[in-house]
């Protein structure tokens, strides 16, 4: 039987020597003094559980377990707050973050072990074949209930992905019920017909696990295959960043909104020439709203350690700017979702699929002010 995997970000050597040693005999163990490295090694070796330090340079413990929470990928593993920040603010602040457990230095190793054991022994469901995202949806329902009567009821979700959907519903339907899925909005059309495959309920509402068994229209998000770098993109990451263009953007300081569309290739050289030139426009300003398009980006070459580091470094914009993503496939959705969880500022960033949808956003949204 494998040995449970187990992730130490810790940016005190010592420390992480201390938490090997007492754990490797058991587990099989991987660690990190850089806290922006954490991610891409938790979704490279998929651990069974995560032992966090709050105060690090570049990235606090705070903002690693949030984003590790929230992402769908990683949201399950058990995370651990180590850590020589006591009081219970800061133990009740990680548990509303998604922590699992907190534990203070000196680290008492004999209670640390049994929870993880106790922990690790409780199975968790299984990680989804498909990640979900957060990306709001307004949706048509149309079937037969659970005592034979005929509905349609208009839903909203934010719950979903390439192959279904979680949402509540007034009907009451039976687990394995077929319903006929519309897309509403600014036009509707038909994409297909769904399985109940999972049911929640109280006293005062009901929500139902989706999947979509038989697509014929579009769907918001598509699944999609993320190849592999070519030998000459290799030796970019390699090396030095990939050549960049400056991506099409638009200021319009009526509106007070900055567009710019990526093209099928996205890395960091490719944000920075595009940054750099926002910079040096007369028309720009920081307060302006900002629409991202990455609905044609096919190639991500932007590592997720990378991503975060960006996400403070060169952010021209204002703190509160309204900031829509435009995005279709599970990749981009992904990476805008990502930033989302970075900027830690979901009031006023928000994913669309279309660049419609988007502006109507931020003008509702200025127009509030």
């Amino acid at each position: 039987m494998s040995k449970s995997k187990i992730l130490i970000v810790d940016d005190d050597g010592a420390m992480r020597g201390l938490m090997r040693a007492r754990l490797e005999g058991s587990y099989e163990v991987f660690d990190t003094g850089d806290p922006e490295q954490a991610l891409g090694l938790a979704m490279k070796h998929k651990p069974d559980a995560i032992f966090l330090d709050l105060m690090m340079p570049k990235l606090s413990g705070f903002e690693l377990c949030q984003s590790l929470h929230s992402l769908s990928y990683t949201s399950r593993i058990r995370i651990f707050i180590i850590t020589g920040t006591g009081a219970g603010a800061a133990q009740e602040y990680c548990k509303n973050l998604g922590a699992t457990g907190f534990f203070e230095k000196p680290v008492d190793f004999t209670l640390l072990k049994h929870r993880l054991a106790e922990e690790l022994g409780t199975q968790r469901p299984e990680r989804r074949r498909q990640s979900r995202v957060r990306m709001r949806v307004s949706l048509k329902l149309r079937g037969t209930d659970a005592a034979g009567k005929s509905f349609e009821e208009v839903i909203v979700t934010e719950n979903v992905s390439a192959e279904g959907f979680l949402c509540n519903c007034a009907a009451s339907l039976a687990t394995g019920a077929r319903v006929e899925v519309f897309m509403v909005g600014g036009r509707e059309w038909y994409v297909g017909r769904a399985r109940v495959m999972r049911r929640e309920s109280d006293l005062t509402w009901q929500r139902y696990g989706f999947h979509l068994e038989e697509k014929k229209g579009e769907w918001v998000v598509q699944a999609v295959t993320i190849r592999k770098p070519s030998e000459s993109t290799k030796s970019h990451n390699a090396g030095e960043e990939t050549p960049s263009v400056v991506p099409m953007y638009k200021v319009t300081p009526k509106e007070q909104l900055v567009s710019v569309k990526f093209g099928k290739r996205l890395s960091i050289a490719d944000i920075k020439s595009y940054v750099a030139a926002l910079r040096s426009d007369s028309l720009f300003d920081p307060s302006f709203s900002e629409i991202i398009d990455i609905s044609e980006v096919e190639d991500f070459q932007l590592r997720a350690e990378q991503t975060m580091a960006l996400a403070d470094s060169v952010d021209p914009f204002s703190i509160g700017a309204r900031r829509a993503f435009v995005a279709q496939t599970e990749a981009q959705i992904h990476s805008a979702r990502m930033h989302q969880v970075l900027r830690d500022d979901e009031q006023n960033t928000r994913i669309f699929s279309s660049v419609a949808d988007a502006r109507k956003w931020i003008e509702e949204r200025r127009t509030r002010g």
